[in-house]
């Protein structure tokens, strides 16, 4: 073999290997690739061949999904089960930062928040969580979805799966939204928060001021008693005839008119001659102790004070009042 032979089949022989090197080294970037797409998605739904799918309407809906990774995340993506063919489909999706409770958590202002439009039925959309300071760093959210327009429908997969909670309308309920997440790197979901509703006012932080201008003014500290319980005697004085005879008179004005009269004269008749007596006039006006309405309202205001138990003041009569 020539010298010239030699070295076209050398530089065959060379050529050939660099590339079996280059076809290697593609595999090797494509496979560290592929294997570094699939260790950061994070599914926020169950994917098992038993898990059982329906859709939901978002028109006039939201629903939210509150989870927490490990991992900083560079994507959210929703599934659209469905959207009108007619018209442009619309949603707006956001991020929280979790905060105690869901209604201070959407009362707060979203880390991420992107109105998309133009999207089909079957399809993932997707919002960026990239900023110019990088990823959104890792820790717990709440994804919010709604505003959909032109029939978008999503779908949430049953069972929901651990270290996630689904919300429709303020309310949490079963399954999973089919969401998922691109993450910045390797991670998984964490244990999320408990959803702890505050009561930022109850009846027994009301200020109060009666008759006589007594005040119980307002306290925060917490003067709940324990083991014990609040009992009322409770007067009722059922009289059928109040607004009929002589009808019913009002004590506090007769003091007012006849400033003078005797307390226990009883047959001064300024006194005059009613079938009932208030002592003022209650707040709903001169009622009908039968008065259904009355009477509910009376339970509710006692239970508002957090009345434990009630003792009714029935004497003077053996009467069943079917009323």
């Amino acid at each position: 073999m020539g010298k010239f032979e030699k070295l076209r089949s050398h530089m065959a022989e060379s050529m050939a290997a660099l590339a079996v090197a280059t076809v290697m080294s593609l595999i090797l970037i494509c496979g560290s690739s592929v294997g570094g797409a699939a260790a950061s998605e994070l599914l926020l739904y169950p994917d098992e061949a038993s898990a059982q799918a329906s859709q939901v309407r978002l028109t006039g809906n939201s629903y939210g999904v509150q989870f927490c990774t490990t991992a900083p995340i560079e994507q959210a993506e929703i599934y659209i089960a469905s959207a009108e063919v007619q018209g442009i489909p619309e949603m707006r999706v956001s991020l929280y930062q979790w905060n105690q409770n869901y209604a201070t958590t959407i009362a707060g202002t979203p880390v991420i928040t992107e109105v998309i439009s133009g999207f089909t039925k079957e399809s993932w959309v997707a919002v960026s969580c990239r900023s110019e300071n990088g990823p959104l760093p890792k820790g717990e959210y709440l994804m919010m979805v709604e505003d959909g327009k032109n029939g978008v429908q999503l779908e949430v997969v049953a069972p929901g799966i651990n270290h996630t909670r689904t919300y429709m309308n303020a309310s949490a309920r079963g399954g999973s939204l089919r969401a998922r997440l691109k993450l910045a790197e390797e991670g998984a979901l964490s244990p999320i928060s408990d959803n702890q509703n505050v009561y930022v006012a109850s009846p027994d932080q009301w200020a109060v001021t009666d008759g006589l201008n007594r005040k119980i003014e307002v306290s925060y500290t917490d003067t709940k008693r324990e083991n014990k319980y609040v009992g009322i005697f409770f007067h009722t004085w059922h009289s059928p005839r109040m607004h009929v005879n002589n009808g019913f008179m009002d004590i506090n004005k007769i003091l007012n008119k006849y400033p003078d009269i005797e307390i226990n004269n009883y047959e001064d008749p300024r006194w005059g001659n009613a079938a009932t007596y208030f002592w003022n006039e209650p707040i709903w006006g001169y009622y009908r102790t039968s008065d259904e309405w009355v009477l509910r309202r009376q339970a509710e205001l006692l239970a508002d004070a957090q009345i434990d138990v009630v003792f009714f003041d029935c004497t003077n009569a053996q009467e069943t009042f079917l009323d």
